[in-house]
């Protein structure tokens, strides 16, 4: 009787066991089961309110069949967690009191499950890269809807949640990146477009685009050495692009190292030696460096490259009356008849006139508007060389704005 009550016990314990076994796997049957009905009353918009109590008991049934030992590695599960929880994510968005997990949450839950899952083997793997691929389809049609309508942050996210879904199956998808960053960046998001540019820096997207706009980004949020290690790399991957060249030079005189943009510019210019911005920066570099004559040859140089260079001739402008009042100021503190004086004299002079000239220039470029502070100098100026009649003229145009 005991041997006998013994082989039954065995039994019954191996039924029982059997029993909790196929339990769990008919919980993901039943997730998947509600998931189908799920699906067109969310996706279609056929029952809004039926599709969040179907979501809660979807949910429901993956949950036990993740927590479960003999399931929570399941393909299939992964399968249906993903589906399920990007659908409750959806779900969230229009009433989060429905779980006790966010929107963002629930979606980082259904990503996770794709990516663990895809690798597991060929029988559900396409299903799974399917379920991705449907989801990220979605998602781009919102993100265009969202740009079209000009809300550019909700356009970023969108263009993400693309790029996220891609990633979950393995998938580099850096044009959504791309995207993701240019909307980020017009709803003046800075922050979030240089976490989409970093990424496109890191994998050379599209040669030194990637680094063009991570090294920008970077330094309009006055991020100088991220952004100086950023442009440096790509210019040693990408020697001859011009514009990595120049974010590298911008980006040192913004972090105040004058010596590493002087470098930088030297490099740049032997490899372009028409590009007139680069002998334009070249000068604002010199006149951090207090080297007058250099600064002033840079300069002319841009402007000879590019007459119509409107900011050089102002920046050439002002450096040289800066110049000539310097010069002038060195002339007061001469000795008695020394004779040096009528060599700066005659050289202060020469400043101001340049001076006047690409000021001038400068005005017919840009016109008086809003540069009322310009003719005030250029009257100054004018005054300084004794010249009273175009001292008049110009306050006649200062008079008139």
């Amino acid at each position: 009787m005991n041997m006998l009550m013994k082989k039954l016990n065995l039994t019954l314990g191996i039924i029982a066991l059997s029993a909790v076994s196929f339990g769990q796997k008919s919980n993901i049957t039943n997730a998947a089961l509600e998931y189908k009905k799920l699906k067109p009353m969310l996706y279609a918009g056929q029952d809004i309110q039926g599709a969040k109590k179907s979501v809660v008991l979807a949910k429901g049934y993956i949950d036990d069949a993740a927590a479960h030992p003999d399931t929570k590695e399941s393909q299939k599960m992964f399968l249906y967690k993903g589906e399920i929880y990007f659908a409750l994510s959806m779900v969230l968005e229009m009433d989060s009191s429905l779980a006790t997990i966010s929107a963002d949450d629930a979606l980082d839950a259904c990503l996770m499950a794709w990516k663990k899952g895809v690798n597991l083997g060929k029988k559900y793997k396409f299903a799974i890269k399917e379920a991705a691929n449907e989801k990220r389809s979605l998602a781009y049609l919102v993100a265009e809807t969202m740009w079209k309508e000009e809300k550019f942050a909700e356009a970023g996210e969108a263009y993400e949640a693309c790029a996220l879904l891609s990633n979950s199956i393995g998938v580099l998808d850096t044009m959504m990146i791309y995207n993701a960053g240019l909307g980020y960046d017009n709803a003046q998001n800075l922050d979030e477009a240089i976490r989409m540019y970093d990424q496109l820096a890191a994998v050379n997207y599209r040669g030194a685009k990637g680094a063009q706009l991570s090294g920008g980004a970077n330094l309009r949020a006055k991020n100088y050495d991220k952004a100086i290690i950023i442009l440096s790399k790509a210019r040693k991957d990408f020697p001859s692009d011009k514009e990595v060249l120049l974010g590298l030079v911008n980006a040192n005189i913004a972090a105040g190292n004058t010596e590493g943009a002087e470098k930088a510019l030297k490099d740049a210019i032997a490899d372009d030696p028409s590009n007139p911005k680069l002998h334009y920066a070249n000068g604002t570099i010199y006149l951090e460096l207090k080297k007058n004559q250099q600064a002033e040859d840079a300069l002319r140089k841009a402007i000879e490259l590019d007459p119509s260079y409107t900011l050089a001739h102002y920046q050439l402008g002002a450096h040289l009356v800066n110049w000539a009042f310097e010069l002038k100021t060195e002339v007061g503190l001469l000795g008695m008849n020394d004779p040096k004086e009528n060599e700066l004299k005659s050289k202060a002079n020469e400043k101001m006139n340049g001076a006047i000239e690409a000021l001038e220039k400068y005005l017919e470029l840009a016109g008086d508007k809003d540069n009322g502070d310009v003719l005030k100098i250029l009257k100054k100026a004018y005054s300084k060389q004794r010249d009273d009649t175009m001292a008049s003229e110009i306050q006649v145009r200062i008079d008139a704005l």
